[in-house]
């Protein structure tokens, strides 16, 4: 099947849906089934959580260090951090993190 690629600069991600496929605003084809993102270090957290509200809680449960995005802190951090950010500061591998997004983002 072949695949239309749109890319958004601002946000660092790729969307993939397959041919004949409208998609809607909110990350979801209307078919009903899940767009991929392909994500990148520049990915903001930010444009993820608006897509993705239930992502926030998800990647608390997955790593403690994420707990800062509940304080009002976060506020500030998150027009800013990015996947490598997230990465660099977690200790967690960015592809490995990439590849836990894409899979929570898979379960929406």
């Amino acid at each position: 099947m072949h695949e239309a690629t749109k890319t958004n600069d601002e946000t660092g991600y790729t969307l993939k849906t397959g041919n004949n496929v409208e998609t809607g605003d909110e990350g979801i084809a209307t078919n009903g089934s899940p767009r991929k993102l392909t994500l990148s270090g520049d990915t903001k957290l930010k444009t993820l959580l608006q897509q993705f509200p239930g992502l926030k809680d998800d990647l608390i449960a997955f790593n403690p260090k994420f707990s800062v995005l509940n304080i009002p802190m976060a506020k500030v951090i998150l027009p800013i951090a990015t996947i490598k950010m997230m990465s660099e500061q977690s200790g967690i591998p960015r592809q490995e993190l990439m590849d836990k997004i894409n899979e929570l983002i898979a379960q929406y």
